[in-house]
């Protein structure tokens, strides 16, 4: 715990958000989940897991494309 809030696993998270770990971590390279890598395992926050649930899981697959009227 760092605080008032829970640390958590890409293990964790994953399971908290319904991702897979593997996706976590590309996440965390990228940089749009903030995770620290120690040794071997990446750690977050469960207020950052909650914040990249709301800000990056819309529906899966691709944006459909835009309709133009015919």
């Amino acid at each position: 715990q760092i605080g008032e809030d829970e640390v958590l696993s890409l293990q964790q998270a994953g399971q908290r958000i319904g991702r897979s770990p593997h996706t976590l971590r590309r996440a965390a390279e990228r940089g749009t989940l903030h995770a620290t890598k120690i040794s071997k395992t990446w750690l977050t926050t469960a207020r950052e897991v909650d914040r990249y649930a709301r800000e990056n899981m819309g529906r899966p697959g691709r944006k459909p494309k835009e309709r133009i009227p015919h």
